[in-house]
């Protein structure tokens, strides 16, 4: 699905619109693993996970950049990173989703994802609730999950610029 030259597919960094109507979702970020017509799949990357791993993940200890993925299936777990001999599938320039990456490189551990229905994330995006932009690493591996929404809105250049430093609470100013 395509508005202007924008376009969701794998590798596309999702951020909720702050001008629409109050959410649970509001300032996410996503990161699309998979988009067709029968599903879309991402993994919220602004939540941090702080909780144990499930039993029998203990060697995954270690991995510092830890990120909530959504409500869907939350004992699922994904690494991201940036191991590109690892034989993961590439999702955006640089950044791999599974195989066995070397844990000398930059490694993100995700649990859990979002799923979205047919139709469903289009429909969003039609309706205004989500700017589209292209996932770069340094969102995952050198910016703070609370900072992550701002950075990456800012990213987007021209009004986006503005919007990124809009207040939480739209009617505190």
């Amino acid at each position: 699905m395509k508005k202007g030259s924008k376009e969701i597919k794998k590798g596309t960094l999702l951020l909720k619109s702050p001008e629409v109507s109050k959410t649970p979702f509001d300032r996410s970020v996503y990161l699309i693993c998979e988009h067709s017509e029968n599903a879309s799949i991402g993994l919220r990357l602004d939540v941090p996970f702080i909780e144990n791993l499930p039993l029998g993940m203990e060697e995954l200890d270690p991995i510092l950049v830890r990120r909530h993925g959504g409500a869907t299936q939350k004992k699922e777990i994904f690494l991201l990173h940036t191991d590109n001999s690892a034989n993961g599938l590439e999702l955006s320039h640089q950044l791999f989703l599974g195989g066995e990456p070397d844990i000398q490189k930059e490694i993100a551990l995700i649990v859990g994802y979002t799923l979205w229905g047919p139709g469903k994330l289009i429909d969003e995006f039609l309706q205004g609730e989500w700017y589209l932009g292209q996932m770069d690493t340094k969102y995952l591996f050198q910016t703070s999950p609370e900072h992550l929404w701002q950075r990456a809105v800012k990213d987007l250049g021209g009004r986006f610029s503005y919007v990124s430093h809009f207040p939480k609470e739209l009617n505190s100013n």
